[in-house]
């Protein structure tokens, strides 16, 4: 016996052989399967689609119910702390400004320094005050 036969042991050839040949035969399958995939998102982005919100859409549908609302509440709960959420009165007053300004997408014009040093000597009395 060879140190290699006795470190791993007996080894059933036909029981080896039959494992190899299922798992390449499920990689084969999954290959085919990735490019019909990528074959529908193609389809889908020239129809017009955005694929990665498309993906998006696919993996929230695969989720377990409880485990979307959980994903889609602390969603909510950081874009709240973010002040990103458009559905509260500032964010619709926003939403409603925006929209009146005619869609301009310039962003706005810095400050010049001395209204930043205005604003930090502001925020740091008030830090101080706090402290």
């Amino acid at each position: 016996m060879t140190d290699t036969e006795e470190q791993a042991g007996p080894v059933n050839r036909e029981e080896l052989g039959r494992f190899v040949s299922r798992i390449e035969r499920l990689q084969g399958e999954r290959d085919t399967i990735t490019e019909d995939l990528s074959q529908v998102y193609a389809e889908a982005r020239d129809a017009g689609f955005s694929v990665p919100i498309l993906r998006e859409i696919v993996r929230e549908k695969r989720m377990e119910d409880d485990a979307r609302n959980s994903r889609y509440a602390l969603l909510e709960a950081y874009r709240g702390a973010l002040g990103m959420l458009s559905d509260t009165p500032l964010g619709e007053a926003a939403m409603r400004r925006a929209e009146s300004d005619g869609g301009d997408d310039d962003p706005p014009k810095r400050r010049g320094r001395r209204r930043r040093k205005e604003h930090d000597a502001a925020m740091a009395e008030e830090a101080q005050g706090t402290a």
